[in-house]
């Protein structure tokens, strides 16, 4: 994973999103849709799939994800059980087409997260 990032702050439920580490465009240097070398080899070791760029992996997810779920899932658990309260506790998560940007207005120049921006574009 590249970004993990909680929201839902003030609302009923707490969610994550996750962005996957991707390859540098070439041409752009903005994030591809490649995944990098570790992302692969996480996914063949904990999903036990083969997947090449973010798009093999939403796919997988919308037929179901199999492996890929339990091992997204048993890391929202494994947070959950460290939480201080059930008001803490994640209920959804997301995997996100895209890694955050400067460009895509979700980081500032020093690649710092604006929350507010990214609650905005990804409700």
């Amino acid at each position: 994973m590249r970004h993990v990032v909680v929201v839902g702050e003030q609302e009923d439920h707490l969610a994550v999103l996750l962005t996957l580490r991707t390859q540098k465009d070439e041409f752009t240097g903005l994030p591809g849709q490649t995944l990098a070398p570790e992302a692969r080899r996480w996914f063949r070791h904990h999903a036990r799939f083969d997947a090449n760029t973010v798009t093999d992996v939403l796919e997988h997810l919308e037929d179901g994800g199999g492996l890929l779920v339990h091992a997204v899932q048993a890391g929202v658990d494994r947070a959950n059980h460290a939480a201080a309260s059930s008001g803490q506790f994640v209920t959804r998560w997301r995997v996100l087409a895209a890694q955050f940007s400067y460009q895509g207005g979700e980081l500032t120049l020093d690649g710092r997260l604006r929350r507010g921006a990214i609650k905005e574009l990804h409700r």
